[in-house]
């Protein structure tokens, strides 16, 4: 379940948007933003900037290789900052329209 945690109330979430900002000519995100609304209705903007990124590829013979983007992120909400992990998973047959994408400075949208 994805949920908001506030003291002992736990609430769930609905569907939310996430954007994010790749570096140009790369797969790899520097930015990722959240937009996110809780059953009871109360919307949080959440910015994700990114500190520390580790790139990964998976490789199998006969398989279309996966690149793998973990990233140490600091999230902001109303001025208090945590860190967490921001991380993609994108297939080798996808890369190269988010890299397109990046190219014109333009977010991505999952």
């Amino acid at each position: 379940m994805v949920c908001v945690i506030e003291g002992e109330r736990v609430t769930p979430l609905r569907p939310f948007s996430v954007t994010s900002r790749f570096v140009a000519g790369t797969n790899r995100h520097d930015r990722c933003d959240l937009q996110i609304e809780d059953t009871h209705g109360r919307r949080f903007a959440l910015r994700g900037l990114v500190v520390s990124y580790v790139p990964l590829r998976h490789r199998a013979q006969g398989r279309e290789t996966v690149f793998l983007g973990q990233a140490m992120t600091a999230f902001t909400l109303d001025g208090r900052t945590t860190l967490g992990l921001s991380e993609y998973f994108d297939a080798e047959s996808e890369c190269p329209g988010l890299i397109a994408h990046s190219e014109h400075d333009a977010c991505a949208v999952d």
